[in-house]
């Protein structure tokens, strides 16, 4: 057989002693192959390098079953395991017609869930089984979950997966699908997701580790972003002149009835870049700001009404609790929420290209509101670059674009990111809330100063102008993580505004904006609502 339909294999790099009931996966992993995973219970040998992605192949022709469609053939270096998989156009399963080692097998049917398709292969041995769970990242790879468990979903650690490197590598920037997996095994129990990837991570979270941004990710999402800030790189601090900070009401008042379009930037890593951004949210509703677009919706389609519903939020960025806390707040204050992102458009394009495509289909989107609203005052939150006023290295940011369709609206950039690590890591400047550093900057037209927290989320411990209703946690009761739910029209609105741990919570009393309607949820280890 050709080596390039050889199923490639990538194991956790640690040892289990399972129950003797169950198979006793013994495996190492250097980095080098071999890697191998055998049980010595069974006689069940898998051998395969360091690669992890295993590949289609076009229809099998030497086969007699001529409607079905040949996926991959695995095999070890010493032919001890054949296995050529196929498609059954009559049946719609994928079964396993040749296996060396005669395991019987049970065929299920495939099914969709989130719109990744998954496969799932039932071994059996004498009163024990295993599962085989493929599910299918694009038209040419898998990812593959081997487990002996009845309910694969049960037990994290009994589970061998193959095919994470790639799928981490290929999806390190954009890792959506990434994610979509991961909630497929672990439906929204970030805990347990990090748990899991910390058990492949030979990097031990430095910022060496392939996991970086995934883990980033997963502990914005869980509230226990402390975990991670030294994976992200630090940035030489900018000096900058302190007699130049104002106010940001005082600002916003001052320069606001003049703007058409307010945009503001935040850190995707750093969610205090999003609670800063709470403060300007109800002086500019006060100016007539009326519209909101967020980067982080789910891209518009021709079918989508220009306007996002509150019972209709959902994106990525939103599953970390201080975006949903932001955008549940700015509904709140009747901000109609307007999504802008591109939808795969640029998909096909590379580099500068990539980001000049995606830029200008964000303005074009943006754009939409004056054709609903001629007289709209609109504010854009966006990540990092997006906002900024000049074109830079042949990149043409949105705001720029935005600026060419509309040449006589005025419109003003106040960004975040700059200087991200003034009051990051100690007391630089007192402050109880973000002041605007005006100065002659090519990037902004200002920048946002935040406030020093000493540990993430502090926010919710402390009440401010806006964040004034008490919620009492009865740290007495039995749970193991709290999750508040906000809630319209007598529907939970998934995306919690407030998650940790009980473990981490910083006290017994946090802070919510007192016009959103919320449930307190509690949770037992294995994510399940008590």
């Amino acid at each position: 057989m050709k080596k390039n339909i050889l199923l490639l294999l990538i194991f956790i790099n640690c040892s289990y002693s399972q129950k003797s009931n169950l198979i006793t996966f013994r495996y190492n992993y250097t980095g080098k192959s071999p890697i191998t995973v055998i049980s010595n219970s069974y006689d069940f040998l898998y051998k395969g390098s360091t690669s992890s992605l295993f590949k289609f192949k076009e229809k099998y022709k030497n086969t007699n079953k001529k409607k079905d469609s040949y996926l991959f053939t695995e095999y070890s270096n010493d032919n001890s395991l054949i296995s050529d998989f196929y498609i059954s156009s009559k049946k719609n399963i994928l079964y396993k017609i040749h296996t060396s080692n005669k395991l019987e097998m049970d065929y299920i049917p495939m099914f969709n869930y989130d719109s990744i398709k998954k496969y799932k292969i039932l071994h059996k041995f004498k009163d024990s089984k295993i599962s085989e769970l493929y599910y299918e990242i694009n038209d040419s790879s898998f990812l593959k979950v081997i487990t002996n468990s009845d309910n694969p979903i049960e037990d994290i650690e009994k589970k061998i997966v193959i095919g994470f490197e790639k799928i981490l590598q290929k999806n390190k920037e954009r890792p959506s699908v990434f994610f979509k997996i991961l909630d497929t095994i672990l439906y929204k129990d970030y805990n347990a997701q990090l748990n899991f990837i910390k058990t492949f991570d030979e990097e031990k979270h430095t910022t060496e580790s392939l996991f970086g941004s995934i883990l980033v990710d997963l502990n914005t999402k869980n509230g226990s972003f402390d975990e991670i800030k030294t994976l992200i790189s630090k940035r030489k601090k900018i000096q900058i002149d302190k007699k130049k900070l104002e106010d940001l009401e005082d600002y916003i008042s001052k320069i606001s009835d003049s703007i058409d379009v307010f945009m503001f930037n935040e850190f995707h890593s750093y969610p205090h870049t999003r609670y800063n951004f709470m403060f300007v949210l109800k002086r500019l509703r006060e100016k007539g700001f009326q519209y909101l677009a967020l980067e982080t919706l789910p891209p518009p389609e021709e079918k989508d009404s220009l306007i996002t519903t509150i019972e209709n939020i959902s994106g990525y960025y939103v599953e970390e609790p201080t975006c949903s806390l932001m955008i549940n707040y700015a509904a709140s204050l009747g901000f109609k929420l307007v999504p802008y992102e591109e939808a795969d458009q640029c998909i096909d394009l590379k580099g500068l290209d990539s980001s000049n495509c995606r830029d200008s289909i964000q303005a074009f989107n943006i754009a939409k509101i004056y054709d609903y609203d001629k007289s709209a005052k609109v504010i854009v939150f966006g990540g990092h670059a997006h906002i900024e006023k000049k074109t830079r290295d042949d990149w043409k940011f949105m705001r720029v674009v935005l600026q060419d369709i509309f040449p006589n609206k005025k419109i003003f950039s106040i960004g975040q990111t700059k200087y991200i690590r003034t009051n990051l890591d100690s007391v630089d400047i007192p402050m109880t809330k973000p002041l605007v550093y005006s100065s002659n900057d090519p990037q902004f037209d200002a920048n946002l100063i935040s406030p020093f927290y000493e540990k993430y989320y502090d926010w919710y411990y402390t009440p401010s102008e806006f964040m004034n209703h008490k919620i009492i946690i009865p740290k007495n009761k039995d749970f193991f993580s709290i999750e508040v739910i906000p809630i319209f029209d007598n529907q939970e609105i998934y995306y919690p505004i407030f998650r940790s741990t009980k473990q981490k919570l910083q006290g017994d009393t946090i802070y919510l904006p007192e016009n959103i309607n919320y449930k307190v949820i509690f949770k037992d280890i294995n994510n399940k609502r008590i």
